[in-house]
């Protein structure tokens, strides 16, 4: 764990030995520390160059100029509009999101962001569902998936009340999230994605990296992933839930 003190210290004295300045030598664990922490690090580096870990590599999910050239305040949602939705959701750590898509344009739109607020802050369920109830209300959602983690229940009370366009997609399914992924990033490559500039959103989407799971059969494809398949992961210290979510709710509006 690069956030436990204890372990992380505790490696990183293995790796230097006696060249740490508390043995006399010239190498400072605080500074080493601090870089492998540092949001501008991705964690496939810290592991590589500090730890001396075998990993492998990871690819920014959005290229961060590119999102910002997309972007377009005017693009905004007007009642009735049709949308896919998609939701990833936490507990309290990390940040719970509701995205769409709009099918006509394709366009990602911030619903809403629930970000951890202090020490004590859990989700409030409650409000998320009321929220749930206002999007149905003001939009046609032609399909809603949501990562079931932590959520099952939830999932199931959405789907008894608005119907089967409720459903499950648990982003731990490696061949699922793996094709979901790689439509979104080659709808962004092709310049088919516009967004409006919120944010959040555009905070978690700059975060997020894709990094190889399990291997898989070579599909032949001009990817450095093709013979793994893609997960989402964060840079230290940052969110990506809103990216998880964008990624299901392209999905959702391209598959309903």
């Amino acid at each position: 764990d690069l956030y436990d003190d204890e372990t992380l210290y505790a490696e990183l004295r293995r790796q230097y030995e006696d060249h740490t300045t508390e043995r006399g030598g010239w190498v400072n664990l605080d500074r080493i520390a601090a870089e492998i922490r540092s949001p501008r690090t991705l964690e496939s580096d810290a592991r590589r160059y500090f730890l001396g870990e075998v990993v492998i590599g990871q690819v920014v999910f959005v290229d961060p100029t590119g999102w910002d050239a997309k972007a377009d305040r005017s693009l905004t949602l007007q009642p009735g509009d049709y949308i896919g939705v998609g939701f990833d959701g936490s507990r309290s750590d990390d940040s719970t999101a509701l995205i769409a898509v709009r099918r006509s344009d394709l366009t990602v739109h911030e619903l809403r962001i629930w970000e951890k607020t202090g020490e004590d802050w859990v989700v409030p369920r409650a409000e998320v569902h009321k929220f749930v109830d206002e999007v149905f209300t003001a939009y046609r959602v032609g399909r809603f998936l949501g990562d079931p983690w932590k959520w099952e229940n939830d999932l199931s009370t959405w789907a008894l009340t608005y119907g089967d366009v409720v459903v499950e997609f648990p982003t731990n399914v490696q061949v699922r999230m793996d094709r979901a992924i790689h439509r979104f990033m080659g709808a962004f490559k092709r310049g088919e994605l516009t967004h409006a500039a919120a944010p959040k959103l555009s905070a978690h989407m700059k975060a997020a990296v894709v990094v190889a799971g399990d291997r898989k059969k070579d599909r032949g494809e001009d990817d450095p992933h093709s013979t793994h398949y893609r997960k989402l992961a964060k840079r230290p210290g940052e969110k990506v839930d809103g990216a998880v979510a964008a990624t299901l709710a392209l999905e959702a509006g391209m598959t309903m």
